[in-house]
């Protein structure tokens, strides 16, 4: 609501954030003088989630209906899944999974700190088909893991850093989940696969 939008807006302009509206979505804010989130009350609350516009796409191009049930099979820590459930208004459930404890903590913390109730933190190996989701969900969105050479600009250490070899193990990797998670789109439900690195392979 406008009332709700406006308390966020007057919290982090007392903090010194300003904050201005994107020019690709109505829905995003770029936030200006903000150090760092700890601290920041709107944040801290769960008014807002901090994610590249780019991110923002993944949840935007599913296009999630009212009562859908969602997977992020990739999800921590959680941004892409928390828009998902914010595009739901309340409705639908969204399972956030992730392979490791580690992982799944960063989503809970998430989740906890949002307070939204149709999100749900799962334990789970993308690798390993789930035979219980076979064409259960009306969306997958599968952001997996890979080089992070499409955001050199951000992380510029990765040059560095990222072999051929590591490169190919990525590419086999995305293939092994690939075939494993489209099993879990329903019938004329949506499967989004997003990657920050385009390659031939």
């Amino acid at each position: 609501s406008k009332e709700a939008e406006e308390t966020v807006r007057e919290s982090l302009l007392s903090q010194g954030i300003e904050a201005k509206p994107h020019p690709y979505d109505r829905d995003a804010w770029i936030l200006q003088g903000a150090q760092r989130l700890e601290g920041v009350e709107a944040f801290d609350r769960g008014w807002i989630q901090v994610q590249d516009i780019s991110s923002m796409w993944a949840a935007l191009t599913a296009s999630p209906k009212p009562g859908d049930y969602c997977i992020d099979v990739c999800a921590a820590p959680g941004g892409k899944s928390l828009h998902l459930a914010d595009l739901l208004k309340g409705s639908g459930m969204v399972e956030a999974r992730d392979v490791s404890d580690y992982k799944v903590a960063l989503l809970q913390e998430n989740i906890t700190r949002t307070g939204m109730e149709n999100i749900k933190a799962v334990r789970m190996d993308a690798t390993i088909l789930d035979e219980a989701s076979i064409e259960k969900a009306d969306i997958v969105l599968a952001d997996l893991p890979c080089s992070g050479l499409g955001v050199l600009n951000k992380k510029r250490d990765l040059k560095y850093r990222i072999s051929l070899e590591q490169q190919q193990e990525l590419l086999v990797l995305q293939r092994k989940i690939l075939d494993t998670i489209w099993r879990y789109v329903k019938p004329g439900g949506t499967l989004v696969y997003s990657t920050c690195t385009i390659h031939r392979e």
